[in-house]
């Protein structure tokens, strides 16, 4: 038996495809939801998140594992760039503001040490399926509201944003962000091209490929251009 095999129970059957499936949908939520950029809509995630590794930990459904250095590393300067962000709350002009910034580095934080707890080699493949799924949802919601633009009302974003309705920004309702997450896509699903072995689910891989492709060009997105060609330079 080999490796991949002994190491990956949970990468792989019903319990894999639950994790892309979990993974797709937390992703396609967040987004869908402006991105998750307004105080409410962070304040709930940073809530679900802090939930869902309690309950993890609590289920077992989450390996209480020694983490990596890297891991380590990046969790603590995450850790005390929020710890300082709360501290500020104490000499900066608005404590209220200060203190809605300390939510969304405590967001940040809670994602990493979900990520980290919950994707390891044997998972990393479905956590990567996950996101490519989710964001092609994504992709597809953006294109279907520019094609058929009677599914979706942005009027109250267009008196806001006057160059809303020539820059694709629907549902992210930034085209920038819109586009490089997006162009995140390109080399998960790259991966997924050359690591299946049937020729139909190759193409069913690649199949979202031109629709994210337009996304990107209905969003006039530089960056998210310049993310997409790095992202697929970066697989090759």
């Amino acid at each position: 038996m080999s490796e991949a095999r002994r190491v990956s129970p949970a990468g792989s059957g019903a319990g894999g495809v639950a994790i892309s499936l979990a993974v797709a949908a937390a992703c396609f939520w967040i987004a869908y939801d402006g991105g998750g950029y307004a105080l409410a809509s962070r304040s709930e995630l940073a809530i679900a998140v802090l939930w869902a590794i309690v309950l993890g930990l609590a289920s077992g459904i989450l390996p209480v594992v020694r983490p990596t250095a890297p891991s380590l590393i990046a969790g603590g300067f995450l850790a005390g760039l929020a710890g300082w962000t709360l501290a500020s709350a104490g000499w900066a002009a608005s404590a209220e503001a200060s203190f809605a910034e300390f939510n969304r580095v405590a967001l940040y934080l809670g994602v990493f040490t979900l990520a980290a707890l919950g994707a390891s080699a044997a998972t990393v493949v479905r956590w990567s399926d996950g996101l490519a799924l989710g964001i092609c949802g994504i992709g597809a919601v953006a294109l279907a509201a520019r094609l058929v633009p009677q599914l979706v009302s942005q009027d109250d974003l267009e008196t806001l944003l006057p160059t809303t309705h020539v820059r694709l920004s629907y549902p992210v309702n930034y085209w920038n962000g819109l586009a490089i997450l997006v162009a995140l896509a390109f080399p998960l699903l790259l991966r997924r091209v050359v690591s299946t072995g049937r020729l139909r689910w190759r193409g069913l891989a690649a199949a979202p490929l031109p629709m994210l492709g337009a996304a990107i060009y209905l969003a006039s997105s530089r960056g998210g251009a310049a993310a997409a060609v790095l992202g697929c330079a970066v697989f090759v």
